[in-house]
């Protein structure tokens, strides 16, 4: 929603809410009682602690957006009103009170249809305001989808070390790690994407990398599959299968048995050399770091590692795009953009300390990938984002500009 579309609900949302918030403090003060004390209210009226609770917050908070979650439906108001009624309230600050919450059903209808709709309506409009209430309708949608799929993992791990090139002046070198961690399949016959590797210019356009793409983990170097971290896949190597696609390839990951079984972590990293240009170019003007959630996943952990003589990768800026149509969004598909609440944060320590809560042995991990590339880990600063129930066919991308 954008535009006039926007103004007008935000509009008559702030005025039969305001109406409504207004009426029923104008009764409670008329009683003798204070909206800030529900448990007096509670026992003034002889009704529950949780509804007098609601009402208080209703009344008092002072973010329009988190009041609203705390209003109760039609009955509990009624016996609110009749309450109120019942010690004595004017009848007139009653009439007030009906008349707000007869004008608040309209808006609903004109706007909504129904409250559950104009709850999901406003969570677009609330970023700033309720990271909770986002974080709550994304972990319903990964339960539904981790039934409707058929698999879900722990955690999606993606880490991008940048570090200036040792081949070439004006480029970066990339170590790039990512993972599944506790992924499990929930009935049989599933085969799952793991990764799909694509790179684009400023305006979306794919192309063929020309640098140099090794194996973190020397054993893989030579292998046609993936390149796997195979000592930190665990309970061993999974089963990847790789399948052609419209854009390349595709490796898919497959479960020995279903549920806690046949749950596993999948471990995989590469160095690519001359990765990503140093500079502006006329082509491209900034540099993207992407991880893409295809999988129903509890947590997301994306850590950008950049060396100290590139500061400006640390001023990203995250944009998170959703693809109508499943697959990776580039750059150039910005147009359908997520609300997401949460944001990156700079880890602190030097050497920056990188210990993870949902990720064993991260460190050790990140150690083992700066020595492959013969990297001094006192040498960078971090960035670090988690995301509880990232959603679905959703990409994440820290966005900087590249300096001139």
């Amino acid at each position: 929603m954008q535009g006039i579309r926007t103004a007008s609900l935000e509009e008559h949302l702030t005025e039969a809410f305001e109406a409504l918030r207004g009426a029923l403090e104008d009764a409670i003060r008329g009683v003798g009682m204070t909206p800030s004390q529900p448990q007096v209210m509670a026992r003034k009226l002889g009704v529950s602690r949780n509804l007098t609770w609601k009402i208080s917050k209703v009344v008092c908070h002072r973010d329009l957006y988190a009041a609203l979650q705390h209003l109760p439906g039609d009955e509990g108001v009624q016996i609110f009103v009749a309450a109120l009624m019942r010690i004595g309230a004017a009848s007139e600050a009653v009439d007030r009170i009906r008349e707000a919450c007869d004008n608040f059903r309209l808006f609903i209808q004109r706007h909504a249809g129904d409250r559950q709709t104009l709850d999901l309506m406003l969570e677009g409009l609330t970023n700033a305001h309720d990271g909770d209430r986002l974080e709550q309708s994304r972990k319903m949608a990964f339960r539904g989808n981790s039934g409707i799929w058929g698999a879900q993992a722990r955690v999606r791990l993606n880490t991008a070390i940048l570090a200036p090139s040792n081949r070439s002046a004006d480029h970066i070198d990339a170590a790039l790690i990512g993972g599944l961690i506790d992924f499990r399949v929930l009935r049989p016959g599933i085969r799952w994407p793991l990764s799909s590797p694509r790179f684009y210019t400023d305006d979306g356009t794919p192309f063929s990398k020309s640098g140099d793409e090794e194996a973190l983990d020397p054993i893989f170097a030579a292998s046609e599959g993936p390149p796997m971290l195979g000592s930190f896949c665990k309970p061993g190597l999974p089963k990847i299968h790789r399948a052609k696609t419209a854009l390349g390839y595709v490796y898919e990951l497959e479960a020995d048995s279903i549920g806690n079984t046949g749950q596993q972590t999948c471990m995989f990293g590469s160095i690519q050399r001359r990765a990503f240009p140093r500079k502006r170019t006329s082509r491209d003007e900034f540099g993207e770091l992407l991880t893409h959630v295809s999988l129903p996943v509890e947590n997301l952990q994306f850590d950008v590692i950049a060396h100290k003589d590139l500061a400006f990768v640390l001023e990203s800026r995250l944009h998170v795009r959703g693809s109508s149509d499943g697959s990776a969004a580039g750059p150039g598909s910005d147009q359908l953009r997520i609300p997401i609440s949460e944001r990156p944060a700079e880890l602190t320590g030097r050497p920056v300390v990188l210990s993870s809560p949902l990720v064993a042995s991260y460190d050790k991990l990140v150690n083992m990938a700066m020595d492959r590339c013969g990297w001094n880990l006192r040498d960078f600063r971090a960035l670090r984002l988690i995301v509880p129930f990232p959603p679905m066919h959703s990409s994440f991308v820290m966005k900087f500009l590249l300096p001139a």
